[in-house]
Order: C-alpha cells, then structure tokens, then sequence
C-alpha cells in the first residue's frame, strides 16, 4: 500500500519537475504546454520589459532569454554573451545587457545567484548562476522533452538535480536573502 503511494508521489513529483508548476498546464498535451509557456515568456517580456523599459531591439533581448533559459542552472556571465553577441555583428554595450538581465529578474523570468567569495570586487565580477522561476520555462526553451532527458543524462549534474536546487531555491528565496553558490575546485 505505501508502495503505491509512494510511487504516485514520485509521479506526481516528476511531472511537475518536467512540466513546471504553472496552473493548467500539467493537462495540457507536450506540444500546446510547449507552446503556452513560449507563449507566457514571449508576453512577460514584451508587456513587462519591451513596453515598460522602451527597449528597442526586441530580436536581442528574445536571444538573450532564450540564451539564459537554455543554460539555466549554469554559470552565465554577461561579458561572454556580449562577446558572443558582438561576434554576429550585433551593435550593443555590456550596459544594456545588464540592464536586460535585471528587467528579466524584476519581470520573475529568471533569478542570478553570485559566487560566494569574501572579495566585493570578485563578487560583482564573477559569473552568476541563473536559474528559470518555473521548470517548465526551461523545458518549452529546450524545445523537447527527449532532449530535456538526453541532457539530464549525459551532465553530471543532472538537470533533474538542477530542478530540484531551483526548487528549493525558489521556497527558501525570501527567507534567503543572501544567496550564494559555492564553487569547488
């Protein structure tokens, strides 16, 4: 009897880690949550970063979200995107890109964790984590679930353990105020 109880849980459980939390969407086929999440980011960033901040090159701030929501969990650094960005011919400053990465924080599509580091200087200069709000955002950016699972499988951290971390991150994150993670070496 606990046995199927437990297994329900784990269940239940996984589903939400692939699936995300957001309401509705666990019914939802792969294809329309897919899309419905594309869809949730595509609004967030155009009501509550295009229009509120006038940004005007709508084409880079939707490759940075797609960068960032591709590599969640991961270190993400601002000066190796700008290099990335400039290396297409794009024309923007490092200004702009940190201006991005803090409208996205404020409009709760991603949050950045520093290193931990007793250096201020290190502190600001060092790549931050970033992590999606919802593990959903990260599955519709990866574009399929196969995916999702062959690169959980392949990391030695898998994204699963990287679900769980958010997770965890995400209920203790107002209690947390000073949040950090830890570099080994």
């Amino acid at each position: 009897m606990w046995e199927k109880i437990l297994d329900s849980y784990r269940f239940h459980l996984l589903g939400f880690f692939q699936k995300g939390g957001f309401p509705g969407i666990q019914a939802l086929s792969t294809h329309e949550r897919l899309e419905t999440l594309q869809n949730y980011v595509e609004v967030v960033v155009f009501r509550d970063i295009v229009e509120r901040h006038k940004v005007s090159n709508i084409k880079l701030l939707k490759y940075f979200v797609n960068v960032l929501l591709k590599n969640a969990a991961s270190r993400s650094s601002i000066n190796k995107f700008y290099k990335d960005v400039t290396s297409q011919g794009h024309k923007v400053g490092k200004d702009t890109l940190y201006s991005y990465l803090e409208y996205l924080e404020d409009a709760f599509v991603i949050f950045a964790i520093p290193m931990f580091t007793e250096s201020v200087r290190a502190l600001e200069t060092t790549p931050k984590k970033i992590y999606a709000v919802d593990n959903g955002l990260i599955n519709a950016y990866l574009q399929s679930f196969s995916k999702f699972w062959k690169t959980a499988r392949k990391s030695g951290l898998s994204r699963f353990a990287k679900a769980k971390k958010r997770d965890f991150l995400l209920q203790h994150q107002r209690r947390l105020r000073n949040r950090f993670y830890y570099k080994s070496s």
